[in-house]
């Protein structure tokens, strides 16, 4: 069994355990999410851009007492940051960009534990949630685009993440506001949050470098209560 089974077989274990003792909705989410990283260390530097894409889960929202949830998630998530190098040239006082861009992406499966307190009316309301995450690189890959004009692809390099400098489990907080609204069986919501990891992802010793993923990101999708 892999990594990745284990874990949802895991989630879906505590997720039915819970059921039988409370109030439970299931359902799904779908976002699209803007990555950076934070840079520490005198070898900073890179001059890095986020980087944006979209990111899928599952989610339950286990009712407790005055307006009070948890919220176990099982997502599916990109985190990564860009770096372009290069210059502009003028032709003919029309500005041509020259360069080569670095698309360094981190393909996550993420668990947030999250606690929620929902407010309002009966039919629809808002929702503030937080806690922490924890988050294992199941694969990492390094793209080079070149700019001429247009963008083109150069290179894709895997990304050895068995190497000591990398750190594939991740631990960090996330937090965030929504709104929801019942519909048909359930209600739909939406939601942004802002997370940051708490661990590095990147160690170089050598260069006096460490790298933490960050990333803000909006997602919607459907709960269905039980």
């Amino acid at each position: 069994m892999t990594t990745y089974q284990k874990y949802v077989s895991i989630l879906a274990f505590l997720m039915m355990s819970m059921a039988v003792q409370a109030q439970v909705s299931l359902g799904f989410k779908v976002g699209r999410s803007a990555s950076n990283v934070t840079l520490n260390g005198t070898g900073n530097v890179l001059n890095t851009q986020n980087i944006s894409h979209y990111n899928i889960g599952a989610v339950a929202e286990i009712e407790l007492q005055n307006g009070f949830a948890f919220q176990p998630e099982l997502n599916l998530r990109k985190q990564g940051f860009r770096v372009r190098e290069g210059l502009d040239v003028n032709v003919l006082n029309i500005p041509i960009p020259l360069g080569v861009e670095a698309h360094t992406e981190l393909k996550y499966v993420e668990i947030p534990l999250l606690g929620k307190y929902k407010f309002g009316q009966e039919n629809m309301g808002g929702y503030v949630l937080a806690g922490p995450y924890a988050a294992y690189a199941r694969q990492a890959t390094l793209r080079t685009r070149a700019n001429v004009i247009i963008d083109f692809n150069l290179t894709k390099t895997d990304i050895d993440l068995s190497n000591d400098n990398y750190n594939q489990w991740e631990a960090g907080a996330m937090g965030g506001i929504g709104f929801w609204a019942k519909a048909g069986n359930g209600q739909f919501f939406v939601d942004a949050r802002y997370q940051h990891s708490l661990s590095d992802f990147f160690n170089d010793p050598i260069v006096d470098i460490t790298m933490q993923n960050n990333g803000f990101g909006v997602n919607a999708g459907y709960l269905f209560a039980f």
